[in-house]
């Protein structure tokens, strides 16, 4: 697996943070917010002393503690501190972002910072501009930092970004966040932009599969991301004969399809599938295996599955992704029944109402 390495930037005010957590939150692509970081070296006493000691200030607080308003002072009024502070603080963040980044295992991982673009793109496979309006970025701040319109003034004078560095802008105005436009367009950032190589004109169907004895939340999450991503979704249930399902798989089928139209995934389609998996993508055409992952174990163990699976099929490709609301499994869902306790929040509705008809 390629990893590829995004920059989502932009001003303050511009909604870069809104946006770069929405794509954590929809796509489960890890996100390195800089600034945290930056903030969490801050908190590092021989940091605070290199600094001060660089800057020939005094920027340590009576309780130790960085002192947040000298710190300002000198980054707005004192062009060649900030840069040297710049130069010794920056470079940190980027080695942190590194070791971070190796920890990763998804295909995709995202830095969020608004400077990062001052030390090159290097780094960056893309780099995604978040954009607004002045006014819009102002009001933006006010409200969220409290400040005067001055103070973000003497703020945005401070940022500028080298359009030839930029390969994706978004315009973040009032009111996009929560529009169909914004849904679609950050759709078509991960499909075509960030990820090409995962798509060609004829090639972007997807199966994710399972055996779903129940379908839980945990796999409508990963299966809502997918559908973001890929022009069509197969959910296969996988009908093995060696196991003794707990729900048939007919009810399991139709509750399913109710819950795909109830969440309007529209390119989803159920399919139920009697032989090795990975012989069905073949002879559908599907090129890309949707698996679901929670810990390193679970990694540990699809990856010898994928192995397996390229054996039979060597076309095909595994995408991991990350349920949002995948704590509870399957497995854990019918011990739960068993012992007499509710898994209403754990499941769908619809798979709801087929667990107590069949319970």
């Amino acid at each position: 697996m390629v990893q590829k390495t995004v920059l989502i930037t932009g001003g303050i005010g511009s909604g870069k943070t809104t946006i770069a957590r929405y794509i954590h939150e929809y796509y489960g692509i890890p996100i390195f917010y800089s600034d945290d970081k930056a903030k969490k070296l801050y908190e590092d006493p021989q940091i605070l002393a290199e600094i001060g000691e660089l800057l020939g200030e005094n920027i340590v607080s009576i309780n130790g503690k960085l002192d947040k308003k000298a710190l300002s002072n000198i980054i707005f009024n004192d062009d060649e501190k900030k840069l040297k502070l710049e130069a010794y603080i920056h470079p940190k963040v980027r080695e942190c972002f590194r070791v971070w980044k190796s920890k990763q295992h998804e295909p995709i991982v995202i830095m969020e910072s608004a400077i990062a673009l001052k030390n090159g793109r290097d780094d960056f496979n893309y780099v995604v501009l978040i954009d607004a309006s002045k006014e819009t970025c102002i009001a933006r701040a006010m409200r969220r930092d409290n400040v005067s319109k001055e103070k973000i003034l003497e703020r945005m004078k401070a940022q500028s970004f080298d359009s030839s560095l930029i390969d994706y802008t978004i315009r973040n105005e009032e009111g996009y966040f929560n529009s169909s436009k914004f849904k679609k367009e950050i759709s078509n950032l991960i499909k075509l932009a960030i990820i090409p190589e995962y798509f060609t004109e004829t090639e972007k169907k997807a199966l994710f599969a399972g055996s779903f004895d129940p379908f839980t939340n945990g796999h409508l999450s990963i299966l809502k991301k997918a559908c973001g991503i890929f022009d069509k979704v197969y959910l296969c249930i996988a009908n093995n004969a060696d196991k003794n399902r707990k729900y048939p798989i007919e009810k399991m089928e139709n509750a399913i399809k109710e819950t795909i139209t109830i969440n309007d995934l529209t390119n989803c389609e159920v399919v139920i599938c009697d032989h090795l998996i990975a012989d069905f993508c073949k002879e559908i055409g599907v090129k890309y295996l949707i698996r679901g992952l929670r810990n390193i174990t679970d990694y540990l163990y699809e990856e010898n599955i994928s192995k397996i699976n390229r054996e039979i099929n060597p076309d095909l490709e595994t995408v991991y992704l990350r349920g949002e609301d995948d704590v509870i499994s399957s497995s854990m869902v019918r011990e739960f029944i068993k012992y007499g306790k509710t898994v209403e929040k754990y499941v769908p509705i619809s798979i709801f109402k087929v667990i107590k008809q069949t319970n």
